[in-house]
């Protein structure tokens, strides 16, 4: 004799800060160029808006643009992130999937 039955899932809605992506996405491509400053890296990796957006960010704090990714700590690139987004709403949503 063989038993079944139905299990039906509802989705939660996620609670992961909508900005996390776009942070992880400056990040990769901050690491992608060896040996490179924030704003070298990025003018090398990243599409014109977000380009344009960081050349903002970088004259608002000088002191970001010649500094390297690795000296960046997690919660500064996720700053960076929400920034583009709060000047920009869908900055990130042909790059990040």
């Amino acid at each position: 004799k063989v038993h079944s039955m139905v299990l039906s899932f509802q989705p939660r809605p996620s609670r992961l800060d909508p900005s996390v992506p776009g942070a992880l996405y400056l990040a990769r491509c901050a690491f992608y160029y060896r040996r490179k400053t924030l704003k070298n890296a990025f003018e090398k990796s990243l599409p014109p808006p977000l380009s344009e957006g960081m050349s903002t960010i970088f004259s608002g704090n000088p002191g970001l643009s010649g500094r390297r990714p690795e000296e960046i700590p997690p919660g500064d690139w996720l700053e960076v992130a929400r920034t583009l987004r709060a000047h920009n709403p869908g900055i990130f949503d042909r790059i990040v999937k």
